[in-house]
């Protein structure tokens, strides 16, 4: 299993950047996860986006989700040609509301509200999902490869908390946004710190890779900040071994 990150700024993308997603490849399939700005027009360099197995959404901000309307655009330009069929399933967290909206303005997805610790297939992957620390609903999610067992964790937009804790328990690649550096965390919040990643990695013993980078500060930055070969900082189209 293998993560390619398609977009890794937030909240808004740097110069021909691009915000939240990642495209998961296993040797069953493709997965999505989030779908922010920019991202749909890169998912074609690796897939074709209308062979993707199923999307996960962490939380309903722009920076994770803007694209889901484009990609609609695309599955309706395809299926009015004779050539898609269906609706792909997407997973978000389980407002009801949000779930009912959201299946009207995007048909072509099916949307599936998660269910805190649920368990979902796809792609040969198992799923579990599980609130985490933010201002709006985020849900973090463990991937777990059927065939080898290893484990992905994602945590879209989160501070620290005992759910966060739980998925880092089991896990051998952590993906998560600390866009924070130095002074800016004030231990409130919904976003980690670059640096608080990194005492996370140590207690945890994991590897990870930093992204929703704020374009406020440079990569460097971001490496001093960490300054530990365990932590990663995400790059656009850069592949990273689960």
């Amino acid at each position: 299993m293998e993560v390619i990150v398609l977009g890794c700024n937030g909240p808004y993308p740097a110069s021909y950047g691009a915000t939240a997603g990642y495209l998961v490849r296993t040797g069953e399939g493709f997965v999505m996860m989030d779908m922010g700005s920019g991202v749909f027009a890169r998912i074609g360099k690796l897939c074709k986006p209308e062979n993707i197995a199923a999307v996960t959404i962490s939380h309903l901000h722009f920076d994770h989700f803007s694209d889901m309307g484009v990609f609609n655009y695309y599955l309706e330009s395809l299926a009015k040609a004779g050539k898609f069929q269906g609706r792909i399933p997407c997973y978000v967290p389980p407002v009801a509301e949000d779930v009912a909206q959201l299946e009207r303005m995007y048909p072509y997805f099916r949307f599936v509200g998660v269910k805190e610790g649920g368990m979902y297939e796809f792609a040969g992957l198992q799923a579990e999902f599980s609130r985490l620390n933010h201002g709006v609903p985020n849900y973090g999610v463990r991937l777990t490869e059927k065939s080898s067992g290893r484990r992905l964790v994602y945590s879209g937009d989160t501070n620290e908390c005992p759910a966060l804790g739980r998925l880092l328990r089991e896990c051998d690649l952590w993906l998560g946004g600390a866009p924070l550096i130095g002074k800016e965390y004030k231990g409130a919040g919904g976003h980690l710190s670059a640096e608080k990643m990194k005492d996370l990695v140590i207690k945890y013993d994991l590897k990870a890779v930093l992204t929703h980078l704020w374009p406020v500060h440079t990569e460097r930055e971001y490496e001093d900040a960490v300054f530990d070969d365990r932590v990663q900082i995400a790059k656009a189209f850069k592949s990273y071994q689960v």
